[in-house]
């Protein structure tokens, strides 16, 4: 299953590209943002199950938590951070937080790797994966995306791929990787 979340159009001169169609300041500010978030979450929340990935200032929380009113908290603490210029929470509300089985996890991961690392996109890409449900966050277009959703839906135990993506046209993308990923 694909499950596209959330796309947003981007001008080509909205911001500058380099390695990974990023800028090294937007990914050095995502580290921080993600780097900052698990403390803060890892501290407080430490019997809940909460993931923090931050691509382009907008972060996506993912995992399993107790109840309501600690996903809402843990966006509002998000959305707070001054750096960050969009929330995704897709955070689970369970009862009993289910063991996960980490080696699933890790094969998906060795699996996407092996078949994709000779894919361009692949590099300009975040991926996570929880619970077998893959997370993609990154700059693409439309095209590229949806090969790339596509082939990571057909790997063993992947439940379901989440895409959290910035869709540019094509000859937006043309420009911006005429500057070249290193």
């Amino acid at each position: 299953m694909i499950k596209t979340i959330f796309i947003s159009f981007l001008s080509f001169l909205s911001f500058s590209v380099y390695s990974h169609r990023l800028s090294p300041v937007v990914l050095q500010t995502d580290n921080k943002i993600q780097e900052s978030l698990t403390s803060i979450f890892d501290t407080k929340y430490s019997k809940q199950k909460i993931y923090v990935s931050s691509y382009n200032y907008r972060v996506l929380l993912y995992g399993d938590v107790h109840n309501l009113d600690i996903k809402n908290e843990v966006e509002l603490v998000t959305k707070h951070n001054l750096s960050v210029r969009g929330v995704i929470n897709l955070l689970n509300v369970v009862s009993d937080i289910p063991v996960i089985n980490p080696t699933i996890d890790k094969n998906i991961i060795e699996t996407i790797n092996k078949k994709l690392s000779s894919n361009v996109v692949f590099y300009s890409l975040k991926i996570s994966v929880f619970n077998g449900n893959v997370y993609l966050q990154g700059v693409v277009t439309k095209s590229e995306g949806d090969s790339i959703s596509q082939q990571i839906s057909q790997i063993p135990n992947v439940k379901s791929v989440i895409r959290v993506f910035d869709i540019l046209k094509e000859e937006d993308m043309k420009k911006i990787d005429s500057f070249g990923i290193k």
